[in-house]
């Protein structure tokens, strides 16, 4: 896995076996899509105990948008084309300034496709926020069609 994206996951406290698992999946979707992803989105909320819980997992590649729901149980990989178009993306969130997250940062992020039956929700807590926002200006908001 890239350097950046262990340090993405480490800095949100996703370390030893978590790591590992995530790693294992890495490899997996380089042998399914035949190229290395370049960015890692990983979901989470915090429960009603107050913590954290990691839900899904996106690869990101020049072709592809990779996803496994419940990654840390679940081996089911969705694949889609990065060319489809963003029909729409609608923004949720609370304590959460675009600019630096803080403990009580949350950030939504729903997005539908043009091509029928596709929509994307991701789900980001704490200092994750900042790393959600930067993926959506980075990959999703110029899919947007204009």
């Amino acid at each position: 896995m890239k350097p950046k994206m262990i340090k993405y996951c480490k800095s949100i406290d996703l370390t030893g076996p978590f790591l590992k698992r995530i790693e294992e999946i890495y490899e997996m979707v380089i042998e399914v899509i035949k190229e290395e992803p370049d960015k890692v989105i990983i979901e989470d909320y915090i429960n009603e105990d107050g913590a954290r819980t990691y839900t899904d997992l996106s690869f990101l590649s020049a072709s592809y948008l990779v996803s496994i729901a419940q990654f840390l149980t679940n081996d089911t990989i969705i694949l889609n084309d990065v060319k489809d178009k963003i029909e729409s993306i609608t923004i949720s969130k609370q304590d959460y300034d675009f600019k630096k997250a803080t403990e009580k940062s949350r950030l939504n992020l729903k997005i539908l496709y043009l091509h029928p039956g596709i929509i994307g929700n991701y789900t980001a807590s704490k200092e994750n926020c900042d790393f959600l926002w930067k993926h959506a200006r980075d990959y999703f908001f110029p899919l947007l069609i204009k």
